[in-house]
């Protein structure tokens, strides 16, 4: 099998076949990927975006705010969903 353009099952977007990459050949990489990952990628994304307005909302300087959401792209992915879910409970008390 050639490598091509081809159309997910899933979501209907046209992508690329590359031959030794993860996946089925009618679905997209996006749509292959496990649950698990994307709920980490989204959690940290969460995660970054809630940190950094508590941090304005404290008038923290901008440049110190990147420092410390750097920080958090250094962590293990699992460590971000425990996070996110604290946060949350915190929030909702």
């Amino acid at each position: 099998m050639s490598a091509g353009k081809r159309i997910c099952k899933k979501c209907g977007t046209e992508f690329l076949l590359t031959p030794g990459k993860p996946g089925y050949a009618n679905v997209c990489q996006d749509c292959s990927t496990p649950p698990k990952q994307q709920s980490d990628a989204q959690a940290k994304a969460q995660l970054r975006e809630i940190y950094s307005e508590e941090l304005r909302k404290r008038g923290v300087p901008e440049a110190e705010i990147e420092k410390r959401i750097d920080v958090i792209g250094r962590k293990p992915t699992s460590h971000y969903v425990e996070v996110l879910e604290r946060i949350k409970q915190e929030i909702s008390n």
